[in-house]
């Protein structure tokens, strides 16, 4: 609900976005490894974030937004220099 939200209030705007999926991202940030997704996500989050406190398994949420925003700012910058 959030989501369509937000996607009408940039159409509205004439904002221009993407959306990524999970494996996306996941599969350009992530270190490869075995177990779960999120464990890997909040481990990588502590090692590059140590600032932000996670603490909890319950993080997850929070590692994952750090990544997407790493992420973001990557394509960005990848497109920028093409």
């Amino acid at each position: 609900m959030n989501f369509g939200a937000w996607q009408g209030i940039l159409a509205a705007l004439r904002i221009p976005y993407i959306t990524v999926t999970p494996r996306q991202w996941q599969k350009a940030l992530l270190d490869a490894g075995t177990g779960e997704t999120k464990a890997r996500s909040l481990n990588m989050a502590r090692r590059l974030f140590p600032e932000v406190e996670m603490r909890f398994k319950a993080d997850d949420g929070k590692a994952d937004a750090l990544h997407l925003a790493r992420w973001a700012q990557r394509e960005y910058q990848m497109k920028g220099a093409a």
